[in-house]
Parts: structure tokens; C-alpha cells; sequence
């Protein structure tokens, strides 16, 4: 995914995340809603609300913007 280091965070988005939460970040940086990413992903938007919390947690972020901001990275 080409992803570095979250900034101040000293982690490593790509080898913390999981495959799905990578595609998930990938999609968030495309600018899908959650309701976006449950219908491409055929998952619950529950379930896409919960890797969206997992992706923020992980790369050490507070909202989607910083997740685009560390995709482009």
C-alpha cells in the first residue's frame, strides 16, 4: 500500500493493518462514507463503522481526513 509511519506515532500503517483495513483505508481516501464502504464491501455498515475505528486506533489518528493524510504518505 505504500504507506509510512503515522506521523508521531512511530507506526507503521501498512504492517499494523490488516488486509481488509488496508482496502478500507484505501476506499476512506477515495472519500466513501461508511455506508459507501459496507455496500463495495458487501459487509454491514456496522462492520465498516468498526474497521474505520480500528484503522483510526492503529495509525494513531482522530478523524478520516489524517487516514487520506497517511495513505498519501
Amino acid at each position: 500500500m505504500g504507506l509510512g509511519p503515522a506521523a508521531g506515532t512511530g507506526r507503521s500503517p501498512g504492517r499494523c493493518a490488516d488486509p481488509r483495513e488496508r482496502e478500507v483505508a484505501l476506499l476512506i481516501a477515495d472519500g466513501l462514507t461508511n455506508a459507501e464502504l459496507a455496500r463495495r464491501l458487501y459487509i454491514s455498515p456496522k462492520t465498516a463503522a468498526v474497521h474505520v475505528s480500528n484503522i483510526l486506533h492503529k495509525l494513531g489518528v482522530s478523524s478520516r481526513t489524517e487516514v487520506v493524510d497517511a495513505v498519501r504518505r
